[in-house]
């Protein structure tokens, strides 16, 4: 049985009178990726902060490994914690090599044996004497990785760590980032406000706003199965449309769909349209106007109004033309359940 490496609870955290972590709770099993995501000012880096030893909490408790290091009745420093954390600068010392860099607080005799691991682990063999100036982004990133690794932490924090890197390096860099973490069997919490990022690294993703940890699930289970109206809205692309439950579907006014949860017949509900469910086809008696569109290469964007004045979105191929203006007949996908919360 796999065993809690970290673990959480009702953790609150204020600056000033602003809370910024409110009542937050999840577990990380050993070996797994967190991502958080949010907003900026929605408190993830309290949170690792706060894990990291950083900060102290006003109320909860943090657990490593089943010790408890902090509470009311626990306090471990951060030197003490055995969690590793790679900044968003990765704050290498620029006056030493990346050997040194790596084998920063190591025993010194276990020193350049644990060097050499960490630069074989991240592929920068014959880095070992390069100044941090000499460096790529993408490989001052390995370094920075290498030297939070190299004490063997319990649990290792990344804080936006990808942030600076230019779209291109970024993708791959990610990508050999949590080949490199999977290969250490590290158990990772990665902070990000770039939902992409979160769902390609995370085992879970753990969704926050205003302090609050609104939804933790499987990337699937965030994209298709948002616990919240906003998690609906700040992962990946939803609308919302009027609806009303009518058995085991939802009626709406540009069709139907089957239901995902149940609700009693009648309910009045707000119908998440994701833009790969809605199908548009020229019709001059159509539901919808196009109103506007986005060329986003393979695809365009369109923007529809409905007849209610409702806006929703549509991914359409580029081979589709539909000019601002045009009205369109609109079809939902009926393969997809719809995921609907009551109206107020």
């Amino acid at each position: 049985m796999t065993r809690l490496a970290l673990r959480c609870s009702g953790l609150a955290k204020s600056f000033n009178g602003t809370a910024a972590v409110r009542n937050v709770s999840v577990d990380v099993e050993e070996g797994r990726f967190l991502a958080l995501l949010g907003p900026s000012g929605c408190g993830k880096t309290t949170l690792l902060r706060l894990i990291a030893g950083f900060e102290t909490p006003d109320a909860g408790t943090i657990e490593i490994l089943g010790k408890a290091v902090a509470g009311p009745a626990a306090w471990v420093p951060p030197e003490k914690r055995r969690v590793g954390i790679v900044f968003q600068d990765y704050a290498l010392f620029p006056h030493m090599d990346v050997a040194r860099n790596i084998a920063y607080g190591l025993p010194g005799e276990k020193a350049a044996h644990r060097v050499s691991e960490m630069l074989s682990l991240v592929g920068l063999g014959g880095f070992a004497r390069r100044m941090p100036h000499e460096l790529s982004g993408g490989e001052q990133q390995r370094v920075a990785i290498a030297r939070a690794l190299a004490p063997a932490p319990d649990v290792l924090l990344l804080d936006e760590p990808f942030s600076s890197l230019d779209a291109d390096l970024r993708a791959r860099v990610r990508a050999d980032i949590k080949t490199i973490l999977t290969t250490a069997r590290s158990t990772v919490i990665f902070v990000t406000h770039d939902q992409e990022e979160a769902l390609f690294m995370g085992d879970r993703v753990g969704v926050m706003n205003s302090g609050r940890l609104e939804q933790v699930a499987a990337p699937q289970e965030i994209f298709h199965c948002p616990a919240t109206p906003f998690v609906a809205q700040f992962v990946g692309i939803a609308d919302f449309i009027d609806g009303e439950t009518a058995g085991s579907q939802v009626l709406t006014e540009v069709g139907q769909l089957p239901l995902r949860c149940e609700f009693p017949p009648g309910t009045k509900v707000r119908v998440m349209l994701r833009p790969d469910v809605v199908a548009l086809r020229a019709d001059p008696a159509g539901a919808g106007e196009v109103v506007g569109r986005v060329f986003q290469g393979i695809h365009y964007l369109y923007h529809v109004r409905l007849g209610s004045g409702a806006m929703i979105r549509s991914l359409q191929h580029h081979d589709r033309d539909y000019p601002a203006g045009t009205r369109v007949a609109i079809t939902l996908d009926e393969s997809h359940q719809a995921v609907c919360f009551p109206s107020h």
